[in-house]
């Protein structure tokens, strides 16, 4: 027996109508993720969550991320590494500006929260 079944089209394209809404990060185009969940920019605010960013470390120098970084418990756990602002690997920096980078300032991407990264 052979069972046929109808698949709703598959998208082509995903809209980039945040970007083209909000002024903002010039990588923004390239996160059609952040349409797809209904993403609007992160209202700045005190008492924002800490995030701590358990991976490769996280670039002390990382524009999109200077505003956000909280550096007074940080630490590395990094086998080799006992500078808790130096990323060797470049993923830990990553993880944390798809967390928390600063949007909306011209600089990179934008983060999907308003967080701290510890």
């Amino acid at each position: 027996m052979i069972v046929a079944v109808a698949l709703p089209p598959v998208p082509t394209a995903i809209s980039t109508s945040v970007s083209a809404r909000v002024a903002g990060d010039p990588l923004r185009v390239e996160q059609p993720h952040l349409t797809s969940v209904g993403w609007t920019p992160p209202a700045t605010a005190a008492g924002a969550p800490l995030v701590a960013v358990l991976d490769t470390g996280v670039a002390g120098d990382a524009p999109d991320l200077q505003a956000v970084l909280d550096t007074r418990y940080a630490r590395s756990f990094a086998p080799g590494s006992r500078d808790a602002l130096v990323d060797v690997e470049g993923h830990g920096t990553h993880v944390a500006g798809i967390i928390a980078a600063t949007s909306d300032n011209a600089v990179g991407v934008s983060g999907v929260s308003a967080a701290r990264i510890l």
